[in-house]
């Protein structure tokens, strides 16, 4: 027997974890998107939405995609979750990588016989 997709794949229930964002004029598609338990304006063109999630892993990954315009208000350990991640990815730019030679392209070397200076 097909299972009543009606309502959604996602069934949100209160076993399950709350999260509240705030989320700019940007990021509003989510009420739309999401089932929220609720909605509330908050300062200027911000937002308080609280939603059911299956993990806070998969929260983690949704507020990590959303960009600047969201920020966690809680659950705290999902905030330093978020924080944390955040700081690695910023960590792993932090020292510059050298360019590398486009593929099937020998690096050259300056001071190689033969070279000139330009100038």
């Amino acid at each position: 027997m097909p299972h009543d997709l009606t309502e959604g794949v996602f069934r949100p229930s209160p076993d399950l974890p709350l999260i509240t964002l705030r989320i700019g004029r940007g990021e509003r598609w989510i009420t739309e998107y999401y089932p929220c338990e609720r909605v509330e304006a908050g300062d200027g063109d911000q937002w308080l939405v609280s939603l059911r999630v299956t993990d806070l892993g998969w929260a983690r990954r949704f507020v990590l995609g959303l960009g600047p315009e969201v920020t966690v208000v809680a659950p705290p350990e999902l905030a330093e979750q978020v924080r944390a991640t955040a700081a690695a990815a910023l960590d792993a730019y932090a020292v510059p990588v050298p360019a590398a030679a486009p593929v099937g392209v020998a690096p050259v070397d300056p001071g190689a016989p033969g070279r000139r200076a330009v100038g």
